[in-house]
């Protein structure tokens, strides 16, 4: 179903603790991790900023990758004009021409984070 942004502002609150998948179909790269922190860093409320306690990039496959890996930069920043906001079976779905970003509540392991690997340098 979609909802406005407005909507999906006051409903985001509840899904810190979750994890939260971002699919790029642009660039084919698909990130996994869980929130620490979301909020909307601007008085008109058009960036939202996410902060995880882990995030792993997939690799190897797409949209179903063989393993994921620790990434060491833990924001991401949305900007929220760009999306289309809707809720579905208590998930969140910020949706664009090119990403996919689903909310998933706590409690719902998208993945979990014993099974991500340390990045080789």
């Amino acid at each position: 179903m979609e909802i406005s942004i407005a909507e999906f502002l006051k409903k985001v609150a509840g899904y810190v603790g979750g994890q939260i998948k971002i699919m790029d179909k642009q660039s084919c790269h698909i990130y996994c991790g869980e929130t620490e922190n979301i909020s909307d860093t601007s008085i008109e409320k058009n960036y939202l900023e996410i902060t995880f306690k882990w995030l792993a990039r997939g690799e190897d496959g797409f949209p179903i990758p063989d393993q994921w890996i620790h990434e060491k930069c833990l924001s991401n920043t949305i900007f929220l004009p760009s999306y289309q906001a809707s809720y579905y079976h208590g998930r969140l779905y910020l949706t664009s021409a090119h990403k996919t970003i689903t909310f998933y509540p706590p409690g719902i392991l998208r993945i979990h984070p014993g099974s991500v690997k340390e990045r080789k340098e």
